[in-house]
């Protein structure tokens, strides 16, 4: 795990409701993990490209890594985090760098 990726993490250690969106078999800790993979064994059984099935402003922090690029219109998951997230509320995303 890289500095950047333990410091996001330190910021959500302290809020309540956070989710891993894709969180793969690689849920984070504490994190409602969300995805469509069922292999993934997540908390909730969700995809990306759809309405998010979380309440408007009930979700302090999003963590999304290794997602984005999984995603064929970004803007409908972006529109998505943005009604979930509570005023105030934040989304760190990463995605893979390429040369």
């Amino acid at each position: 795990m890289s500095d950047i990726h333990d410091y996001w993490l330190g910021i959500a250690s302290g809020v309540k409701t956070k989710l891993d969106l894709g969180c793969g078999k690689n849920k984070q800790k504490g994190f409602i993990g969300v995805d469509l993979a069922l292999r993934a064994c997540p908390d909730v059984i969700a995809d990306l490209e759809n309405n998010l099935p979380f309440a408007s402003d009930s979700v302090q922090f999003i963590w999304c890594d290794q997602t984005l690029e999984h995603i064929r219109n970004l803007i409908p998951l972006m529109n998505e985090c943005h009604r979930i997230l509570e005023l105030g509320g934040w989304m760190w995303c990463g995605v893979p760098r390429f040369p």
